[in-house]
């Protein structure tokens, strides 16, 4: 049974907010069924029409999450930067104003996965390693401008990854960094990884 019951998008949207909240919150653990029919106005039975198991939700949560991300990835103004610095700051822009609009469900993506099943858990790293494959797409297509070898885009893309995935947790929890102090220097750090190497 699918978690999204397609007739039944109005409550399933409500659901799926109020869980996201509830979720933050709460955890995975701490936040029971009948809290979350309380929060939407429903009886406890009458969530399983619309959805399969709290942890179905939670799976369906974080794989839109990342799928939107790594849709960012893709996008068409990437592809047809010229030069790789250039790519980097749009990238930069694009990742942070994504997970800004999206913090509560950047906090499940990186707090609550543990929570997942296996083949659910498998399913969103596969996401994740499209995400890097993606990167390092974007970085052969600007290889001239780089100036490296394969090998070395492959390192420089391991890079870019790691910094792009500590800033995209950081924005997650913006009250780590309240000042986003080390997300500046975190972007400040793949900038100079970019600079020709001759």
């Amino acid at each position: 049974m699918s978690a999204i019951c397609e007739h039944e998008s109005t409550t399933f949207d409500l659901i799926r907010e109020a869980a996201c909240t509830l979720f933050c919150q709460s955890g995975y653990k701490g936040m029971g069924m009948r809290r979350l029919a309380a929060a939407v106005g429903i009886q406890v039975g009458s969530l399983y029409n619309h959805i399969e198991s709290k942890q179905a939700l939670l799976y369906e949560l974080i794989s839109e999450y990342e799928m939107h991300l790594l849709h960012v990835f893709k996008s068409k103004n990437l592809n047809h930067c010229k030069t790789a610095v250039q790519m980097n700051s749009l990238l930069w822009d694009r990742v942070s104003s994504y997970v800004a609009h999206n913090g509560h469900l950047a906090q499940l993506s990186r707090n609550e996965i543990q929570h997942l099943s296996p083949v659910q858990a498998e399913s969103i790293n596969g996401i994740r390693f499209h995400r890097k494959r993606q990167l390092q797409v974007l970085l052969n297509q600007c290889a001239g401008d780089v100036g490296l070898s394969s090998e070395g885009l492959e390192m420089l893309s391991e890079e870019l990854h790691i910094l792009l995935d500590c800033h995209i947790g950081l924005d997650a929890n913006v009250i780590e960094d309240p000042n986003g102090i080390v997300r500046r220097q975190l972007r400040n750090m793949a900038s100079m990884l970019l600079v020709r190497r001759d």
